[in-house]
């Protein structure tokens, strides 16, 4: 595994324990966050509101299937088992494409998220 996959793992690693003061140490100041058809989060500022309200939602399990990496992006394939408000498990398939900045202690620049509801599909429901 190479120095950008284990930090893309660590930083997904944080995302699932909500652990935003590690991850606004690793995005830049200009960050932005677009989860397509849903909104964008810019800055450190509405990141950090953001991971917020995650917080309140009951925690959820992030697995990896796939990273694919180079020195200036990452893309990440997985699925996110977690609970709605109401107690109800949900799975959501994702592809995460992360473009970085910095060699030798990246962060990230910008992250663009598409996430599909796969709650209703067998096979998610019989892997996780």
């Amino acid at each position: 595994m190479n120095t950008i996959e284990q930090f893309i793992r660590e930083v997904n690693e944080a995302i699932s324990d909500v652990n935003t003061d590690y991850l606004l140490d690793k995005i830049t100041d200009d960050f932005c966050w677009t989860i397509i058809g849903e909104k964008t989060v810019s800055g450190k500022t509405e990141f950090s509101e953001a991971m917020d309200q995650m917080r309140g939602l009951p925690k959820m399990k992030i697995s990896i299937e796939k990273v694919m990496t180079d020195q200036q992006c990452a893309t990440v394939e997985g699925v996110v088992v977690g609970k709605n408000r109401n107690g109800q498990k949900k799975y959501f398939a994702f592809a995460d494409i992360y473009e970085l900045e910095g060699a030798n202690d990246p962060k990230i620049k910008k992250l663009t998220s598409y996430v599909i509801d796969v709650s209703k599909h067998k096979q998610y429901k019989e892997s996780f």
